[in-house]
C-alpha cells in the first residue's frame, strides 16, 4: 500500500507540480475540486459509459456502478425531464485512492472551470446519493457555471437536489417540532453557511432546503424547473424565478 501511495503522489507531482495539491491544503481549492482536476491521471480504468473507476473493482461491481447512474438519470428524467449533465463520474471503494486527498466518503460534485465532476465513495453507492450528486450537475449544466458561483445559493442548489434524494431522514416530517419553518434555509448563500458542522443540524438543513424547494415546485409544476433555470442563465435574478 505505502508503495502504491508513493507512486500515486509522484504522478499528481510529476503532472501539475507540488501547486495543484497544495491549493487544496491552502484552502483555495477543495480535495473533491483539486481530484476532479487529477482523476484523469489517477491510477483507475474507464469504464464504456466514461465513469472512472479503480482498477481492482471487480465484474460485478462495474456492472453495478454503471446501473446505479442509470438509475440515477432515470430517477432525474422521471421527476424534471431527461437530463443533459455529462459529468465525470468516478467511484472509489477506497478512501485512500486519491492520497493525501481527504474526499468525501459520500459523494461530492465538484466543479473546475467547466468541468464537472460527480465523485462518489464507497458509502454513497446508492441511487439516492448518485441522483443526488447527478442533480448538482445538472443545475451547473442549466444555468451555466458563472451564474452557479456566482447568482444560486446553496439553499437552492441543495434544495434541487434534495428532489430527487429520497432517502427518509431528509423528509421535514422527520424533523423535531415538524412545523413549517423551513424557510430559515434560506440565509444561507454559500456552502460554508449551509454545512453546519452539526451533523444533526446539517441533516435539518437539507431536510428545510426540501421542503422549501419542493413547495416552490408545487406552485409551478416540476415540468417547469428547467425553463426557471434556463431563466437565471440568461441573467434573470432568482427572486424573480422563484415567484409564481
Amino acid at each position: 500500500m505505502l508503495k502504491r501511495k508513493r507512486k500515486i503522489l509522484v504522478t499528481l507531482i510529476a503532472v501539475f507540480g507540488l501547486g495543484v495539491t497544495a491549493l487544496a491544503y491552502a484552502g483555495y481549492a477543495s480535495p473533491g475540486e483539486t481530484a476532479c482536476a487529477l482523476a484523469k491521471f489517477a491510477e483507475m480504468e474507464t469504464l464504456p459509459n466514461g465513469a472512472l473507476v479503480e482498477q481492482s473493482s471487480s465484474t460485478a461491481e462495474r456492472t453495478m456502478f454503471a446501473e446505479l447512474q442509470s438509475q440515477a438519470k432515470e430517477r432525474i428524467k422521471e421527476t424534471f425531464g431527461a437530463p443533459r449533465a455529462q459529468p465525470l463520474v468516478v467511484i472509489f471503494r477506497d478512501s485512500r485512492t486519491f492520497w493525501p486527498l481527504k474526499l468525501n466518503t459520500y459523494a461530492s460534485a465538484a466543479f473546475i472551470g467547466s468541468r464537472v465532476c460527480v465523485l462518489i465513495g464507497p458509502q454513497g453507492q446508492n441511487v439516492d446519493v448518485v441522483a443526488h450528486e447527478f442533480m448538482h450537475a445538472e443545475l451547473a449544466s442549466r444555468v451555466g457555471h458563472w451564474r452557479r458561483n456566482f447568482d444560486v445559493p446553496a439553499w437552492f442548489d441543495e434544495g434541487v437536489a434534495m428532489q430527487v434524494d429520497l432517502r427518509a431522514r431528509y423528509n421535514w416530517s422527520n424533523q423535531q417540532g415538524k412545523s413549517n419553518d423551513y424557510g430559515y434555509v434560506r440565509q444561507f448563500n454559500s456552502q460554508g453557511q449551509f454545512r453546519d458542522p452539526d451533523d444533526k443540524q446539517l441533516t435539518r438543513n437539507y431536510a428545510a432546503a426540501k421542503a422549501d424547494v419542493a413547495q416552490w415546485l408545487t406552485t409551478i409544476g416540476r415540468g417547469e424547473l428547467y425553463n426557471r433555470l434556463e431563466r437565471i442563465r440568461v441573467g434573470e435574478d432568482l427572486d424573480a424565478v422563484l415567484a409564481k
